[in-house]
This record gives structure tokens, sequence and C-alpha cells, in this order.
């Protein structure tokens, strides 16, 4: 059973990249991603922390990959869609129709960039409970 909150957003810092996969000219990160959940503003007003995974596909993709294997521990990144640009926290649900890039680096000094024509997000699996903050 998903956990619904008014807001949500993914931390980058604490996910996990488990791979990429190219399907049908579009490029889906699956993610295994720590997710802010609150009535206030995700990650700065009290909520709760879930681990959920994630998939963003991009559509229309091209992608310059900089990883050796699967599982990477994701470092810092960042969404660039049109004028806005998120940082580390990525708000959920996301759903762009127009040009979106995300450039991620990772703990061990590799870097993935991906771009789109639009970007699509999907939850599989159900979240799990990990703290209250």
């Amino acid at each position: 059973m998903e956990v619904i909150a008014p807001n949500a957003a993914i931390e980058l810092h604490d996910s996990i990249l488990q791979g990429i996969e190219r399907c049908d000219g579009d490029i889906t990160l699956v993610i295994k991603a720590y997710v802010h959940r609150s009535p206030g503003r995700p990650a700065v007003d009290p909520g709760a922390g879930w681990s959920q995974l994630v998939q963003l596909r991009f559509l229309k993709g091209d992608a310059t990959v900089n990883v050796k294997t699967f599982p990477v521990t994701i470092l810092d990144g960042c969404l660039v869609q049109s004028d806005a640009v998120f940082c580390n926290l990525i708000p959920l649900p996301i759903q762009h129709g127009r040009k979106s890039q995300m450039q991620l680096e990772f703990a061990n000094g590799e870097s993935v960039l991906v771009s789109g024509e639009g970007l699509v997000e999907l939850h599989t699996g159900q979240p799990i409970f990990i703290e209250k903050y």
C-alpha cells in the first residue's frame, strides 16, 4: 500500500541508482529513492522518510554514462526542466512534457548525464518506512 502525503520529494543524496534501462528510444533511471513525505515542505517540515523504487523515464532520451557497475550510491544531482532547477530534492509526482536533463554524481567519482524530450516518473514496489523527521 502506497503511503500518500500532500507533499513528497526524492532526496538524491540518500538514494541509490539501481540501473539504467533503454527501451524504444527512452532512457529510464531506476532509483532506490529516499522519499521525504510531509504535510508541509518535504525535508524541511516534520514528516517521514520512506524507501521506494522510483523510475524516472526520459522520453526520446540520450545519456552519457560513466558508471562501471550498479548499484551506485548517489552523492549529488540536479534536474533541469525549462526554467526550473531542482538540486538534491526532486519534487514528486513529477511529469514534464518538455526538455528535461538530470546530472547525477556518485560517491565513487562516477557520473551520469541524461536528457530527454520529456520526463515521466513511476513508483514501483511498496514504500518502506525508514524514519520520522
